[in-house]
């Protein structure tokens, strides 16, 4: 202000002592006697600009410096006489600036008078040191000392200036990420009442935006879904909302379903934050919109994979828990009475023996939905695994599930299963436990449903056993208590023999690995640890075997053919009940040391249930015995979809493929991605992947292309009796 103020008094003074030279001549050609007072005035103000802050220049229209004061030498690095001395002021902006200054000159000149307004333009200046400086020049004609001349003043404006810039390029991004974005941002006024809508949400939402503008979020609604009404659930959910937004609350992934244009429905989440003023006045909201129908229908396979069983579509083993675990808690709350039935397949292994594994899922797929048909909608049907079935049927006694159970029998003696020209007739052994206030736990109703199960197979199969407490001791008898003394007696007969499997790397010629295996001499057979193993784990003799285990391993390895020596690893399991256990870690580290077996040498191989069962004792676990050395594999790794969620946390080196994805790779097409999804995570994750299962060279040539580390399987090599290992094994890759 201070400057416009000098600058019209310095135009006036000008203009003055011009009419007062005119004057001057009209009287006979004496000096008008107000020319000192008014060179003495213009001296005044001359001075009072020089020690102004505000910058000021006077050039003549060839641009040729006539006055400078001391600010504006200053702003570009310059003493006052240095600016004087030049000819031209030309140098003092850059060589477009300058044209473009001369250019408004001439047209100026050209079109205006001396009176008009200043005008006002922003100019690119040079400093002394070559830096820039972006200047408003606020520019009028006038007479200088006689002459006519442009008088400039100047404001600095280049912090100004590049802010508007930067501001302007921020705005410039955020219209283009906002265009471009998987999301899409929009805001609402004060009157609710949508006010803009980012060019991306015609993209992502299939619907004009210009339908969406001005409407209010209740408008909105008709919108969403115009061919039909609103769900009761939808109903409540929109009500929520609304109260949210007359609250003036925040609200974060609010979904609905869409409607778009070409008629599909798309699922929608919206987030949004108020927004106030300084203040405090409500100003509207303002958020962003993305479509999740793609994440929803994922997030529900996922779901619908981590509670189900992959074959028969049945929920699993580990769900099928959870709903017994609801039953229970049902039953104690409420005094509710419901029934559990454990269904064994009679002759389901003949079939498998016979036929093989693609005809046994074939059977297990058809008497699923045989189950399914014969149970009624409210009960729950689960697969637990192999040739085994549950079902919880709700709200019923053990007498009205009985009656069920031999429609069920009726049923099976009247199927058939045809393969290949094979025809087969089965049964199912059900045992059947009740659900009420006095039950305890999953662990002990399933167990009590498997020993009325074992009953019905002793009795003749395809029959029905209710459980009693008196069917408790005769189960135990027979069954667990009978391996408990075999597995007492191998221990005493040294009837446990170990046998060596050999794993093959897929990818290299490098040596291989070998995994021992457990076995029991009963005469002439040989039994699979499958049978023995899980009374031993119940009764707590599961950590002895597995010492004899690692003792008999150590002193192999340590006396092993030139050819073992070429193994990074031997592959040694362990059994749930091992892991976490302290004195098996003191003795494992005491027998490397004894048998002077490089820990390197080993890796422990565990399940990937037992892991999971026990997690922050596996972890522990893994981690002490790693610390000395030894390697981790984790087995049957994909049995659950929440596997991968378990396999951030634990430090293992391997991953065996479960061998269900690996078996029939090579015509089932989810398998194989399966198997290629859990190879890929493996190797972001940094750990070597074990196929198990190979069974023939296809199987072999597609794990091999999709990039799984190693194999095993009869494919591969059939377990041998340690004593019967050739001097020399062949540890490369199969060609």
């Amino acid at each position: 202000m201070v400057l416009v103020l000098l600058t019209r008094k310095l135009t006036s003074l000008c203009r003055n002592k011009q009419f007062m030279r005119k004057r001057s001549r009209l009287l006979n050609g004496r000096r008008a006697p107000t020319g000192n007072a008014l060179s003495s005035g213009e001296d005044k103000f001359l001075e009072l600009i020089n020690s102004s802050m505000q910058s000021v220049i006077i050039h003549s229209y060839d641009f040729a410096p006539l006055y400078v004061n001391q600010s504006y030498a200053g702003d570009l690095g310059y003493c006052v006489d240095e600016i004087m001395q030049l000819d031209c002021i030309d140098s003092l902006y850059s060589i477009n600036e300058a044209r473009r200054l001369r250019a408004s000159l001439r047209e100026r000149l050209v079109k205006f008078s001396r009176n008009v307004p200043a005008s006002i333009y922003e100019v690119e200046a040079k400093q002394r040191t070559g830096d820039s400086l972006v200047l408003q020049h606020s520019v009028s004609l006038i007479d200088w000392r006689g002459e006519p001349a442009v008088l400039i003043s100047s404001v600095d404006i280049t912090e100004k200036y590049f802010s508007q810039q930067a501001l302007k390029l921020s705005e410039e991004r955020f219209r283009d990420f906002a265009d471009s974005a998987s999301d899409w941002c929009w805001e609402m006024g004060s009157d609710l009442r949508f006010s803009f809508m980012s060019s991306s949400f015609e993209r992502i939402a299939g619907i004009s935006k210009s339908r969406i503008l001005g409407l209010s979020r209740k408008e909105f609604i008709t919108i969403n879904c115009p061919k039909a009404e609103l769900s009761l659930e939808e109903k409540i959910s929109w009500g929520e909302h609304t109260d949210l937004l007359d609250g003036r609350q925040p609200f974060t992934d609010f979904e609905y379903n869409w409607c778009k244009d070409d008629g599909s429905i798309a699922i929608i989440a919206a987030s949004g934050k108020p927004v106030f003023d300084a203040n405090n006045k409500f100003c509207g909201y303002r958020g962003t919109g993305k479509n999740i129908t793609d994440q929803k229908k994922l997030s529900e396979q996922l779901k619908f994979q981590a509670t189900h069983d992959e074959l028969t579509g049945l929920i699993n083993r580990r769900h099928f828990d959870n709903e017994i675990h609801k039953a229970i808690d049902d039953a104690h709350l409420n005094n509710a009475s419901h029934v559990l039935i454990f269904m064994d397949l009679d002759h389901f292994k003949i079939v498998n023996d016979t036929c093989g594994h693609l005809a046994g899922d074939e059977l297990l797929q058809q008497l699923s939905v045989m189950f399914q048909s014969i149970f009624s909608r409210r009960d729950i049907v689960g697969r637990m695994g192999g040739d085994e079935f549950a079902v919880i049927m709700n709200h019923c006694t053990t007498e009205q599930s009985f009656r069920i159970t031999q429609c069920l029998h009726e049923a099976m003696e009247a199927f058939r299963f045809t393969w290949e020209g094979k025809t087969f007739s089965l049964g199912v052994s059900a045992g059947v436990a009740g659900i009420d206030r006095y039950s305890e736990s999953v662990s002990s109703l399933l167990q009590n449903v498997d020993s009325a199960c074992y009953v019905a197979k002793q009795t003749g199969r395809n029959k029905t056993h209710i459980f009693s407490e008196k069917d408790e001791d005769f189960s135990q008898r027979k069954g667990e208590m009978s391996w408990i003394s075999r597995i007492a007696q191998a221990f005493e007969n040294d009837d446990f023999v170990l046998y060596a499997q050999l794993i093959l790397p897929l990818q290299s010629n490098q040596g291989g690995f070998y995994e021992l295996l457990l076995r029991m001499k009963d005469g002439d057979d040989i039994i699979a640890p499958g049978l023995f193993m899980p009374a031993a784990e119940r009764y707590d003799l599961s950590i002895k075997i597995d010492r004899w285990v690692l003792r008999r391993a150590l002193k192999w390895i340590a006396s092993s053919p030139p050819a073992l020596s070429n193994t990074q690893h031997v592959f040694i399991n362990l059994s749930g009940n091992t892991i976490g256990n302290k004195s098996f870690q003191r003795y494992a580290f005491k027998l490397l040391q004894e048998y002077d077996v490089p820990p390197e040498k080993i890796c422990f191989e565990i399940t990937e249930t037992s892991a999971i069962a026990n997690l922050a004792e596996a972890i522990d676990f893994i981690k002490d015995l790693k610390e000395l050395g030894c390697f981790f594999a984790l087995d049957d790794f994909g049995s659950g979809v929440s596997s991968f969620g378990y396999l951030k946390n634990l430090p293992v080196d391997y991953l065996k493929i479960d061998g269900m994805f690996i078996r029939d790779i090579c015509f089932n097409e989810v398998n194989l991605a399966m198997v290629r999804s859990i190879n890929d995570i493996s190797h972001v994750m940094g750990k070597k992947t074990v196929a198990e299962f190979v069974e023939d060279d296809r199987t072999f040539a597609i794990l091999r292309n999709i990039g799984v580390d190693y194999g095993q399987g009869y494919g591969i090599g059939y377990p041998l009796p340690l004593d019967q290992l050739a001097e020399q094994i062949p540890l490369q890759c199969l060609p």
